[in-house]
């Protein structure tokens, strides 16, 4: 059972574990990964090389599911070498925007 100070019982928006392709990029470097798991307002993002992110960095978060693209604009909350938290700026995905990304690319948690 989760502690109580685990991150699944201080976050207040329900995240949903999938794998879909995605690049970020800043500045004029473009990176691959793949979203590890997502919500509304943020995304966990798994890098194919290793980089670190300083916090506060913001970067444009591409998404692409079945080939659909959805850009969103992030900062970066967390970042170890081979992956990152990245928060959702301004616009936040859309309710429909998680059922279309998640529909056929939702895994078990780990």
């Amino acid at each position: 059972m989760p502690g109580e100070n685990s991150i699944e019982n201080r976050r207040k928006i329900k995240r949903t574990f999938c794998s879909l392709d995605a690049a970020f990029s800043f500045g004029q470097k473009t990176f691959k990964g793949r979203i590890e798991n997502m919500s509304n307002y943020g995304a966990i993002v798994l890098a194919d090389k290793p980089i670190h992110l300083s916090e506060g960095k913001s970067i444009r978060l591409s998404i692409v599911c079945d080939g659909k693209e959805d850009i969103l604009d992030a900062e970066v909350v967390w970042s170890e070498a081979d992956a990152f938290g990245a928060k959702f700026i301004r616009d936040r995905a859309t309710g429909d925007d998680m059922k279309y990304f998640t529909a056929n690319h939702v895994r078990e948690g780990r």
